[in-house]
């Protein structure tokens, strides 16, 4: 704590000589002097401390230390444990220090609510698409009382996350495609919007099949991707990572409500960061975000059904990816230099200089087994890169990943550019065939949703106009 430290006995403590304690011992004061003695405190310049941790519930009466003591970090902590024995939070709190539900993994939540069951209570809740402050409806959950948040904790949670009993992004609006894509219009605190999309896929597993969530990391982009509808938006700003994980709240809450449906929604299975925004030009918040996807006792995804996919914005970004327990994607769309600076006109770094950094993410020794590949993406377009030249550019691009590591082609999906068109079928399926032939394995992704653009490249929203309205006009 910054403070010198020293042990001191009875005698330094009342600073006199101890008269023989068998005298008066059955005095109170006596007693009080015998467990005195008996316990060993902290001293230093500013008063006393207790050894240990800070006061429990249970401790809040007693007297706490000087704040010269603590840091300010310490003295909030107190605060929520002092005040309330259902951790009520500071009454000076800001909004940026209110809790963020969705973000919060379940062993900080344990410390802050005062247990594991609260946190487990509350994810729960939360992994099947219901807020704290709404009863968990779900017909196996009716029996399980250790689950239930008490009246008390939803009273305390309202405190610590602001007094508001909605979350606070909201699904602003919906787009149901007739292949059964589902696209959520999700509007932040500040106005701000992103898309999110849930694929149904009934063919993987033909008793119920699975769902795919496409999430947003960024309001807008700023890489600039040619053939992308949100690279022309601009970059408006990043997301929290507790904005990224609502719209897998949201997701989730949708899924369930689709129970009553003709056609319901399969269970969520895999969640992929390729909607909206650049995840390594937004990498911290994309990580906790990851963590809490992966987190058994939170939303509860595995490793290797999260993905984050990225073109490299550079071999610096793509080697922090070593801290993404999660799979990886990498969108080259060319492996001929001249064409990928075209595609995605922000390319500063070769095609050779990422493949190396991806190749000693994949090959970290301390990377689980299962997560050293990486998948490879590439948007044909029509007479742009999907002739032989650029099938056998890729080919020897790739020559150094193992076997494991895939190409996935990807239609491209109209955004209005004018001089830009699909591959053709004949076109991309010759492409697909000199991968395989060269020993690369292949698949072509099937659109989904473009008629209603809910599919990839197609996303995108008004909220680089609203940034541009709120700004303040500038003299010429």
């Amino acid at each position: 704590m910054g403070h010198t430290m020293k042990r001191v006995n009875s005698r330094q403590v009342f600073g006199t000589r101890s008269r023989g304690l068998s005298n008066f011992r059955a005095s109170p004061f006596a007693r009080l002097v015998c467990t005195l003695v008996m316990t060993t405190f902290v001293c230093d310049t500013s008063g006393f401390v207790r050894p240990g941790r800070a006061p429990s519930l249970k401790q809040h009466s007693r007297s706490r230390p000087p704040e010269s003591v603590l840091g300010a970090t310490d003295v909030e902590k107190l605060e929520l444990t002092e005040h309330s024995p259902s951790m009520q939070p500071s009454k000076t709190a800001s909004k940026d220090n209110l809790l963020r539900v969705f973000s919060s993994r379940p062993a900080e939540l344990s410390e802050i609510l005062g247990g594991t069951g609260r946190s487990r209570a509350l994810w729960e809740n939360v992994k099947n698409g219901f807020y704290f402050t709404e009863e968990n409806t779900l017909p196996y959950y009716q029996d399980k009382h250790h689950l239930r948040l008490s009246a008390r904790s939803v009273s305390s949670l309202l405190e610590l996350t602001g007094g508001n009993p909605l979350p606070p992004q909201r699904v602003v609006s919906e787009t149901v495609a007739p292949c059964g894509t589902v696209k959520l219009l999700v509007e932040m605190e500040d106005g701000m919007q992103v898309e999110t999309v849930l694929i149904p896929n009934a063919e993987r597993e033909k008793e119920k099949g699975t769902t795919t969530l496409c999430v947003s990391s960024q309001v807008g982009c700023a890489r600039g991707c040619i053939f992308c509808a949100t690279g022309k938006m601009g970059l408006v700003r990043n997301l929290r990572a507790d904005e990224i994980l609502a719209q897998v709240f949201f997701a989730q809450r949708r899924i369930r409500e689709s129970s009553k449906e003709a056609t319901p929604l399969p269970p969520l299975m895999n969640c992929v960061f390729m909607g909206m925004g650049e995840p390594l030009n937004n990498p911290k918040e994309v990580l906790k975000a990851v963590e809490v996807l992966t987190d058994r006792l939170a939303f509860a995804l595995g490793p290797r059904h999260v993905t984050v996919s990225t073109v490299g914005p550079s071999p610096a970004s793509v080697r922090g990816l070593r801290e993404f327990r999660c799979g990886l994607a990498w969108s080259l769309h060319s492996a001929v230099e001249e064409t990928r600076r075209q595609l995605v006109p922000t390319s500063t770094h070769s095609a050779v200089e990422l493949r190396d950094a991806f190749l000693e993410v994949i090959g970290d020794p301390e990377r689980p087994q299962v997560l050293r590949s990486c998948l490879i993406e590439a948007t044909l377009l029509e007479g742009l890169n999907d002739d032989d030249r650029h099938a056998d550019a890729m080919l020897e691009l790739l020559k150094p990943f193992p076997k494991e590591v895939k190409v996935n082609l990807l239609p491209y999906n109209d955004i209005g550019v004018e001089g830009l068109a699909r591959s053709p079928p004949e076109n991309v399926a010759a492409f697909a065939r000199r991968l395989q032939e060269g020993g690369r394995l292949c698949f072509v992704r099937t659109p989904r949703g473009d008629d209603d653009s809910c599919a990839c490249g197609q996303l995108a929203t008004a909220s680089s106009r609203k940034k541009r309205e709120a700004e303040p006009a500038h003299a010429s």
